[in-house]
């Protein structure tokens, strides 16, 4: 029995959705689940499925995160878990897992996760990070982004704060917010977002560098984050699938995710902005993760570099012997 287009879905807060595709669903399929991502705590939960290609699990832990396996006659046919975490102060903090590299890998899911900023964390949002074994934020914020909204943090100590300032242009988004504010725009030129991806592409290696180093290092999960996890946050999410093997529109895929997220957020920031009587299509790039920007990120390391492993080599000082180890140990066979 082979399936595709494994799929995890939140649709009420203790239920997930499982869903497959298949050309024989008469099958029984077991899909079992448990909150580690290599199933080393054992499943917390197994059912049976015939007939269909979906199941809904039920009376799940909110602040638990899980990892699901679809298995027929003792095959494994695929894993999967929510791309989105579901956590109560952020809207964009989601796993890298699940992306198939060109030469048939997967990576592994709960190892690599990107967000917007971590101020709102809630009491539940703790202890869902530390069921998820985090052990690692890696801040791509400003000092004066930091100051305004600074990460809330489980106080137990278990998890690592790394601050790895970078801006995205030429004003950070605490300066970019008074100007707006103040209905001064003239620093937002047509190309300014993709001019501000091309400057963290040649002046912010040494910051993703200290980011695939501890991937490198560590085999425990990390985040890295900006403000809103769309555009500091994309470029090294990027980084990283590529150097993973990870087809380039796949790249494009998880960068254009961010503009998915935002939906439930833009809403009322553009209100705010409409009550100030601002242009609010004016700010539409600033405020989107523009699938353009990306594109040329890529196309300038393909034509200045060659290949982003050439890149990481001359920019970042990472070797390709280093990448074979980051491969080992972030990608795993794909079952599916």
């Amino acid at each position: 029995m082979n399936v595709r287009n494994i799929n995890a879905a939140r649709l009420y807060e203790t239920t997930v959705r499982i869903s497959w595709q298949s050309d024989d669903s008469t099958d029984e399929v077991s899909v079992s689940w448990t909150d580690s991502p290599d199933g080393r705590s054992g499943p917390a939960g197994e059912c049976f499925v015939s007939g269909r290609t979906w199941v809904d699990i039920r009376g799940l832990e909110p602040s638990t995160r899980y990892y699901f396996t679809l298995r027929a006659k003792d095959k494994t046919l695929g894993k999967t878990a929510e791309r989105l975490v579901p956590l109560e102060g952020t809207f964009n903090f989601r796993d890298l897992g699940g992306y198939k590299t060109e030469d048939g890998f997967r990576v592994k899911w709960g190892r690599i996760f990107r967000s917007d900023n971590l101020a709102n964390l809630t009491p539940r949002d703790h202890r869902t990070l530390q069921s998820m074994n985090l052990k690692l934020i890696c801040d791509f914020r400003s000092s004066s982004e930091v100051r305004h909204t600074p990460d809330s943090i489980p106080d137990n100590g278990r998890i690592e704060y790394l601050h790895l300032p970078m801006i995205l242009g030429t004003v950070d988004a605490v300066e970019a917010m008074k100007r707006i504010e103040k209905k001064d725009l003239d620093w937002l030129t047509p190309s300014y977002m993709t001019d501000g991806y091309l400057k963290n592409i040649e002046h912010s290696a040494d910051r993703w560098a200290v980011v695939i180093q501890r991937l490198i290092q560590d085999q425990d999960p990390l985040v890295f984050h900006c403000s809103a996890g769309k555009d500091r946050t994309g470029i090294c999410a990027g980084l990283i699938l590529l150097a993973l093997g990870v087809p380039k529109e796949t790249v494009l895929f998880d960068h254009g995710l961010s503009n998915h997220y935002l939906e439930a957020f833009l809403p009322r920031v553009y209100r705010y902005f409409e009550s100030l009587g601002l242009d609010t299509d004016r700010l539409d790039p600033y405020l989107s993760a523009p699938r353009e920007a990306m594109l040329c990120v890529l196309e300038h390391i393909h034509a200045s570099y060659g290949s982003v492993s050439a890149y990481l080599k001359q920019k970042a000082e990472i070797d390709q012997e280093q990448i074979e180890t980051l491969k080992n140990s972030l990608l795993e066979q794909n079952d599916a």
